[in-house]
């Protein structure tokens, strides 16, 4: 066998230990200690419950109202056209 240049004599690199059988080899994650936010259960679900109070329907927008909800550029050209 000739000695060539470059060439390593280290022994070649072992292989990674294998987990256990039936392990994947990650660890587990735990869930940290947090408290949870408590969730209101009231208001979520629609009930049958007829004391709680009617809620009023929204105003019926103006005329104005429907304006303002136009882009800048639509409104620009009403304005130009009433002129």
């Amino acid at each position: 066998m000739q000695k060539r240049e470059g060439r390593s004599f280290a022994p070649p690199p072992s292989r990674p230990q294998q987990p256990e059988p039936g392990r994947t080899g990650r660890k587990r994650w735990m869930r940290p200690d947090v408290p949870r936010p408590v969730v209101p259960v009231r208001g979520l679900l629609p009930t049958l419950d007829t004391t709680l109070p009617e809620v009023d329907p929204p105003d019926p927008l103006t005329a104005l109202d429907r304006l303002m909800l136009l882009p800048c550029e639509a409104r620009q050209d009403i304005v130009r056209g009433a002129l």
